[in-house]
């Protein structure tokens, strides 16, 4: 036992290698290290959990085939294209209603199978892709939206955007009614443009006057801005070169419906540029322009001449004498009971029926030409096809088709 050496000494109190700072600061880094990479493979085990939790959504596969049946048909010519572009111009929307639709119900399929709290619970998620996809083809829908309607011009038109509709949408509506009658000049003619309003005409006055009956409609919070609009929305008649002039100012969130009542001999020009046109029992000329909205004319005996301006625009004429002329772009048209000659040349997009007419008929679009003598039943003119009965010739017809 005296042989074997006696133990060590224990090391002193404190660090390693006692106030050694340099071997205490690397130590410290090394912690610090350690921390960070402990860290950051925390933060990869979350997001690789989070990732293995989600399940793509059935929207994007949906959209694709629906995308491909419908360009399948128009390369077979089972559909034509235009009127597959048409369609989608007007009801595009509805592909982000269905898009909101099938998302609500895989949340709901989820929510009712992931019930049991202790089992995680999948998420849906909707990719880059299969947003950019939908953002274009909204795109797409507000530009052949604005071409259909004839304002290329402002792409923001294609989503019906205007002063007036914020108006009408953020104010209240204020109505009042004005009436105005005063002698109407003989062998005048009559002239009448509403910014923005329906314009009904009759020739049914038997006391040589002219009476005029506006109904106003005003969009404000304010009854005070209410009433001062309406007095500037009062009609201006003027009398110049043998010619009576019915204006109205145009005013942002207002709205003034004419019901005018004439002699039945005089000439009348009318233009609306947002609203409809009735015209009825006149003897004489009559020239009416609509840019955004629906004519009606009845009971007419002198040469008409419309121009329609709008793409979703209807046109109705029945118990027309005179010639009949008919320009521009529009949707429907329904024309019964003529007795003149019926020319309709431009661009609808709708059906076009005509019965009973007695005079030659000329029908030119980009994609239909057609003529003949008289017709003494119906027929029914649509993008893809011409169906008649009774129709006289000669008779002369083409129609292109869609590629």
């Amino acid at each position: 036992m005296g042989s074997y050496p006696p133990p060590p000494y224990p090391p002193p109190p404190g660090p390693p290698y006692g106030g050694d700072w340099k071997y205490q600061r690397r130590v410290l880094k090394e912690q610090a290290r350690a921390q960070r990479d402990m860290a950051r493979a925390q933060r990869d085990a979350y997001r690789y959990q989070a990732r293995s939790l989600r399940r793509s959504s059935i929207l994007g596969p949906l959209l694709l085939i629906t995308i491909g049946i419908l360009f399948l048909l128009v390369q077979t010519g089972r559909l034509q294209a235009h009127a597959l572009w048409d369609w989608y111009a007007r009801f595009w929307p509805i592909l982000l209603v269905g898009a909101g639709v099938i998302m609500l119900l895989e949340w709901a399929y989820d929510q009712h199978m992931q019930s049991d709290d202790t089992q995680p619970r999948y998420r849906r998620r909707l990719g880059g892709g299969v947003f950019a996809l939908l953002l274009i083809l909204g795109i797409t829908g507000i530009v052949f939206s604005s071409v259909r309607n004839g304002n290329g011009h402002n792409m923001l038109n294609g989503l019906n955007l205007s002063q007036d509709n914020l108006d009408e949408f953020l104010g209240d509506k204020h109505e009042s009614d004005q009436m105005l009658s005063q002698a109407f000049p003989a062998s005048s003619g009559f002239t009448v443009d509403n910014p923005r309003g329906d314009v009904s005409i009759s020739g049914t006055s038997d006391d040589n006057q002219i009476h005029i009956s506006v109904h106003k409609e005003v969009y404000t919070r304010s009854d005070s801005d209410a009433d001062s609009k309406a007095q500037k929305l009062s009609p201006n008649l003027t009398n110049t070169g043998g010619n009576l002039a019915l204006s109205i100012p145009a005013i942002d969130g207002t709205r003034a419906d004419l019901t005018i009542t004439l002699p039945a001999t005089a000439p009348v020009v009318v233009s609306a540029n947002h609203g409809d046109i009735h015209v009825s029992a006149l003897k004489a000329p009559l020239q009416v322009t609509a840019n955004h909205g629906n004519i009606e004319l009845t009971g007419i005996t002198g040469p008409v001449i419309t121009h329609v301006n709008n793409s979703d625009s209807d046109l109705s004429a029945h118990s027309v004498s005179g010639p009949l002329t008919i320009q521009g772009r529009g949707h429907d048209t329904t024309l019964s009971d003529l007795t003149g000659p019926v020319t309709m040349s431009g661009d609808f997009f709708g059906t076009t029926h005509f019965e009973r007419i007695r005079g030659p008929i000329k029908f030119h679009t980009s994609r239909t030409d057609l003529q003949f003598a008289r017709l003494d039943g119906e027929i029914d003119i649509s993008h893809s096809d011409i169906t008649a009965s009774e129709a006289v010739g000669p008779l002369h017809s083409r129609q292109a088709t869609a590629t």
